[in-house]
């Protein structure tokens, strides 16, 4: 497993943000465009500095995870005793306690998750009037990888979705536009591709069951993907500013 994997892609996606603001760099330095020079400046070192964070963050957890591996774990007796009856008396319900409200302290983290990144996309539209009727899901999913074959893009959007599980959203069909070349979101364009900027808000580890955290993502995001990372048991939502 390397880091690029280990939810990371937003890096990426920032890096080549950053590619593209030096080049505007340049283009100012070009035409001595002294007050665009010193915003492009500006924006890059914040660019840099998010992407310290980020990565520290990600490098931190990547590291935890292989530092685990030789831990030995002491159990207490009593504790011993609860995993010998999990683990032998297969007939034995144990119930677990899943808050089935809302928490004050659970609104506040909702309120307040961290912003990871900004980045745009391109998303294909639905008629969510239409969206459980007859086969219009199968027919849209079909016409969505016709069209990003069509554009030279279905290994960008399929490489992309992979990195991440998809637990829930209202979103069919979406890719990071800095994935892209030009002609292919030209393409997609014509095909009816609109652009829009996605927020990646982490939300991660949640504290109450899924069934609560989908409801409560549901009354404050629109458009909205809930992504599961296994290897940072870490949740992300991709907010669509549609």
């Amino acid at each position: 497993m390397d880091l690029g994997n280990f939810g990371g892609w937003y890096m990426f996606a920032k890096i080549k943000t950053l590619k593209k603001a030096i080049l505007n760099l340049e283009k100012d330095l070009t035409l001595c465009e002294k007050q665009q020079f010193y915003n492009d400046m500006a924006y890059i070192r914040n660019l840099l500095g998010e992407l310290e964070d980020e990565f520290n963050v990600s490098i931190e957890a990547f590291e935890t995870i292989f530092k685990t591996t030789d831990l030995e774990i002491e159990v207490d007796d009593s504790y011993s005793k609860q995993l010998e009856l999990k683990d032998f008396d297969i007939g034995l319900e144990v119930e677990e306690f899943i808050p089935d409200t809302i928490d004050e302290d659970f609104v506040y983290e909702l309120g307040k998750s961290r912003v990871l990144n900004e980045l745009e996309f391109l998303y294909k539209p639905i008629n969510k009037a239409s969206i459980y009727e007859g086969n219009y899901l199968e027919r849209f999913s079909d016409e969505r990888t016709s069209q990003l074959m069509k554009s030279r893009s279905i290994n960008q959007h399929n490489e992309f979705w992979k990195m991440n599980q998809i637990v829930k959203g209202n979103v069919y069909g979406s890719v990071p536009s800095e994935l892209l070349n030009n002609d292919s979101i030209e393409t997609l364009r014509r095909f009816g591709w609109k652009d829009v900027w996605v927020k990646i808000h982490d939300f991660g580890a949640i504290k109450v069951s899924m069934d609560v955290f989908i409801s409560e993502l549901e009354r404050k995001f629109d458009d909205y993907i809930l992504l599961y990372e296994e290897e940072t048991e870490t949740h992300l939502v991709l907010e669509y500013q549609i």
